[in-house]
């Protein structure tokens, strides 16, 4: 049986391995993010990265890091299939 650490190496190994041909994670991230009514400095002050960086995800105009899309499915208690392979939310 696969547990969660192990899903989110693997998931999370597929969407930098891949191009993900929707931009699923950025519309994912925004509306989340709106969800909370949060701003994107809020978000990028809850994170620990600059507004910048949180409009350019939302944009789909940078790519984000492992260690940024575990930290972001931490804070909104969000699988990662939910976070980057479906328009979930």
């Amino acid at each position: 049986m696969v547990n969660v650490k192990q899903k989110f190496t693997i998931v999370s190994k597929i969407f930098c391995m891949i191009k993900v041909k929707e931009d699923y994670f950025a519309k994912n991230l925004k509306k989340l993010r709106e969800s909370k009514g949060f701003s994107q400095a809020r978000l990028a002050s809850e994170l620990g990265v600059s507004p910048a960086i949180i409009c350019l995800w939302e944009q789909n105009k940078r790519e984000i890091t492992k260690y940024y899309l575990k930290l972001i499915c931490q804070y909104f208690e969000i699988g990662l299939d939910e976070l980057v392979l479906e328009e979930y939310f």
